[in-house]
């Protein structure tokens, strides 16, 4: 297919890759020059009925979703000749797979991306779209701002709770759907009645391979596997990984639950009991924490250049931590650095140690009157609320939190922020930051979905 163009627009370039139900190629939009990934059904596959349906389905459910972290799907059409393909982002990046086979990973970065996970499979959930096969291999790891951001693929055997995908009947009765080393007790037995809990299991044992380096259950073959997950009881991942938390432990082994009653019933419920197990690494806003803090500067600046630096760097995280450190003296760092001293490799490669800060004069503990003409605090709290309430606000790629919520933000220093939340229009804000403001909007609705099937794919060819 190198060369042809599809759809008249998307011009085969190159192949990237090859699965069991076709190929994926990289193509360039003839008028954008802009590349994209389009799968394609194989010739041995393309007269299959369900193979077709199901892409189709891939098609729209990831669509309908529309959010950040689920990859996007731009088109779904069919060439002359009756093979069938759907076009989507062209994602630059790894799999969560390669990161896994590298070794344990650190919770300071495999927490942000399951929390990013579990967004993206909460704004499926509340679609009745359940992943089903949710693995490292589904989970693509590009890079934004030097950190990790995930974009999660591959709804392909998704069981959508419509009265059309009930016609469709996707999975027969009694067939086993998902890769064993990450299917939930149910699917092992081969119950039909699958819901997002199988998903809530499938993280569970996916963040358990990610930090003890393996996967709670192992087998000599795909029964034994699927025996294993209905039968054995896991052992804690912090016998594998000894520095684990033990409420760590306590919230993977809650979501491995062989009953659904006892595990989390929401991937919401999942990441927040995450985040109170491991409050040091901090919430979903945290997708750029991998950034290095800020370098020391030789000497403190001017009232001006200091608040535009505080304000740029409260907005980059870690790197506003380390800012207002150095402005504040010798105060103990912020709860969410306690646990976490800084280390060579937070350091840029090549880079020289920093110099030791110069000792100071001994601070009296007595309260003191602020001196006339003292600079004004560096940061204030903010109130940010909506109408409904549970809208996303970022400022540019930073997420700052979900309504409602208070953030800590540089005082004086304008930004703009934006409300997102699925089913309503992005809502912007002009901000200034004082103590004890209030940023309250209202969001106005828009109509659900945006994808239809192609007017150029023939019916006749969608009917087999």
């Amino acid at each position: 297919m190198i060369g042809q163009v599809l759809s008249g627009l998307y011009k085969i370039d190159r192949r990237i890759g090859e699965g069991g139900m076709g190929r994926v190629y990289m193509a360039v939009h003839i008028h954008l020059n802009k590349p994209f990934a389009v799968k394609v059904l194989s010739e041995a596959v393309a007269t299959n009925r369900q193979a077709i349906e199901r892409l189709r389905i891939e098609a729209q459910t990831a669509s309908s979703i529309d959010h950040d972290n689920i990859v996007d799907v731009v088109s779904f059409d069919a060439t002359d000749d009756g093979r069938v393909f759907l076009v989507m982002e062209m994602l630059e990046g790894e799999s969560l797979a390669t990161l896994v086979e590298a070794g344990p990973m650190s919770l300071e970065r495999a927490l942000p991306i399951v929390y990013q996970v579990c967004e993206a499979l909460e704004a499926a959930h509340e679609r009745g779209i359940v992943h089903r096969d949710l693995k490292p291999e589904n989970v693509f790891i590009v890079r934004k701002r030097d950190a990790d951001f995930v974009k999660v693929l591959d709804f392909g055997i998704s069981k959508v709770k419509t009265a059309e995908a009930e016609r469709v009947r996707m999975t027969k009765t009694g067939q086993v759907v998902g890769t064993p080393l990450y299917m939930a007790p149910e699917q092992a037995r081969g119950e039909t009645d699958i819901d997002r809990r199988a998903d809530i299991y499938a993280l569970g044992v996916m963040l358990y391979e990610m930090i003890a380096g393996r996967p709670p259950f192992l087998g000599g073959n795909y029964f034994q596997l699927l025996w294993k997950h209905g039968n054995e009881t896991p052992e804690p991942p912090s016998r594998h990984r000894p520095d684990l938390p033990a409420a760590i432990d306590a919230v993977i082994l809650k979501a491995l639950a062989k009953d659904p009653d006892d595990r989390f019933q929401t991937m919401a419920a999942f990441e927040a009991a995450l985040m109170a197990a491991a409050p040091e690494i901090g919430s979903s806003p945290a997708r750029l924490m991998s950034l290095p803090p800020a370098p020391a500067a030789p000497a403190p600046p001017k009232k001006s250049v200091a608040r535009a630096v505080a304000g740029v760097a409260a907005l980059l995280g870690v790197g506003a931590l380390a800012f207002l450190a150095s402005r504040s003296g010798p105060t103990a760092p912020p709860p969410n650095l306690q646990s976490a001293p800084a280390t060579a490799e937070a350091s840029p490669a090549g880079a020289p140690a920093a110099d030791p800060a110069p000792a100071k004069a001994p601070v009296s503990s007595a309260a003191e009157p602020v001196p006339q003409g003292a600079e004004p605090p560096l940061t204030a709290t903010v109130h940010f609320a909506s109408t409904p309430p549970g809208a996303e606000v970022r400022h540019g790629d930073v997420i700052l939190g979900t309504t409602p919520f208070d953030a800590t933000l540089p005082a004086g220093v304008p930004l703009t922020v934006t409300y997102r939340r699925r089913g309503y229009r992005p809502t912007t804000a002009e901000v200034i930051p004082t103590e004890g403001a209030r940023v309250d909007k209202r969001l106005v609705a828009r109509p659900s979905g945006r994808m239809r099937p192609s007017p150029s794919l023939p019916t006749p060819r969608m009917s087999l």
